[in-house]
């Protein structure tokens, strides 16, 4: 299959690229327009994203991105308690993860993806 871009999707791209590199360069490339509420993530070399990715993030460091991680468009991560993502995963396109715990703390559970599966 033969894949050339559109010069528009080329200067979309381009931007996205050097938006990257100025405010999180340890990625490799964060598609805009992207969202990020609240605190920072940890992590993330190498990370790729898709268009209209969405972090909601409560908190300092609440959110840990492992190494070579891709997350496809529309793809919103919640991270009200402590989420965290191994190396290697590739999220697809409307893809929801996270930790909202409004119940009491013994109840919540911290979900580890390790080489994109559930860890045991």
């Amino acid at each position: 299959m033969n894949q050339k871009y559109s010069f528009s999707e080329l200067i979309k791209t381009a931007y996205s690229w050097l938006m990257t590199k100025l405010f999180y360069p340890s990625a490799r490339l964060i598609r805009r327009p992207f969202y990020q509420r609240g605190g920072g993530y940890r992590g993330g070399k190498g990370l790729t994203t898709g268009r209209f990715c969405r972090f909601d993030l409560k908190g300092k460091d609440t959110l840990k991105i492992g190494t070579d991680c891709e997350f496809g468009d529309f793809t919103h991560i919640v991270a009200h308690k402590d989420v965290r993502i191994g190396n290697g995963v590739l999220a697809a396109d409307r893809s929801l993860t996270g930790s909202i715990c409004q119940m009491p703390a013994y109840m919540c559970t911290l979900r580890i993806l390790k080489d994109g599966y559930p860890a045991s």
